[in-house]
């Protein structure tokens, strides 16, 4: 994958939310410059230790990304971000999609598990996307965890970046088959939204409605993004941070990007 340095457009959406330098003490590194070498880690997938030296100190960027991630910075910029895409109207929350994929973990840490069916020792990534395809809810849990285990947990953490206001436009949630239970059923409707999974053949609810028919014109995009997660972004295509924040930390900063070029 191409890296590719922000823009002034770009940069100028992100400033505003960047922690001020001291007035005191010594000088802080360029936060552009820092941050593009964090992009650059993240785009291509390359070990900090290989990290291009016109972005500065490769542990400047090391401790700088886990500084922003541990102090809740990324998901600030994030939160501010949803809400500037809403509020530009490039959000549709009517119709959201969940789906979850595996990435394989080379170190051992925290929420690893192994997969049986993929042979895969790993996290597994939860997500929520809206009909556009831009995610709005991220949850990670150990690789041998089934997806339907996070359902409830994945909506839940919708309401960490946008506002109530935001959350009662959601009409409908599409999943696939693997959701089909009643206990995932009824906490949608719940909530008031409409729950649009297909049941399984052997499925003992009798009951079927018309939604579960309009799964097959959206569930594609919650696997669209997933893709496009492991494929623009190879530093989470497969986990190399021991901790679970330093990998919800690259994650984190993947979807920023993915909604600073939307808003451009």
């Amino acid at each position: 994958m191409i890296h590719k340095e922000m823009a002034d457009s770009q940069w100028n959406t992100i400033m505003p939310y960047l922690p001020k330098p001291a007035k005191t003490g010594r000088p802080r590194c360029d936060d552009r410059n820092i941050i593009n070498g964090i992009l650059f880690v993240l785009t291509t997938g390359f070990r900090w230790a290989c990290m291009s030296d016109k972005y500065g100190s490769k542990s400047t960027a090391y401790l700088r990304f886990q500084e922003m991630q541990q102090k809740g910075m990324w998901k600030t910029i994030l939160s501010k971000l949803i809400k500037l895409a809403h509020k530009q109207e490039k959000i549709n929350l009517q119709k959201i999609s969940i789906d979850s994929s595996s990435i394989a973990a080379k170190k051992r840490g925290d929420e690893i598990g192994y997969e049986g069916f993929k042979r895969v020792l790993g996290t597994r990534i939860h997500v929520a996307v809206d009909g556009n395809g831009l995610p709005i809810s991220i949850v990670c849990s150990p690789a041998n965890q089934h997806d339907s285990t996070e359902f409830v947990g994945v909506l839940k953490s919708i309401s960490d970046f946008p506002n109530d206001d935001l959350i009662r436009q959601i009409v409908s949630a599409c999943a696939d088959k693997g959701y089909d239970a009643k206990c995932i059923r009824n906490y949608p409707g719940c909530h008031g939204i409409n729950c649009c999974i297909p049941y399984k053949k052997n499925s003992k609810n009798i009951a079927r409605n018309k939604n579960q028919r309009h799964h097959g014109n959206t569930g594609f995009v919650a696997g669209r993004f997933l893709a496009w997660l492991r494929c623009g972004s190879q530093r989470t295509a497969i986990r190399y941070e021991r901790k679970r924040d330093g990998c919800l930390g690259f994650v984190c900063l993947a979807r920023t990007m993915m909604y600073r070029r939307v808003l451009g």
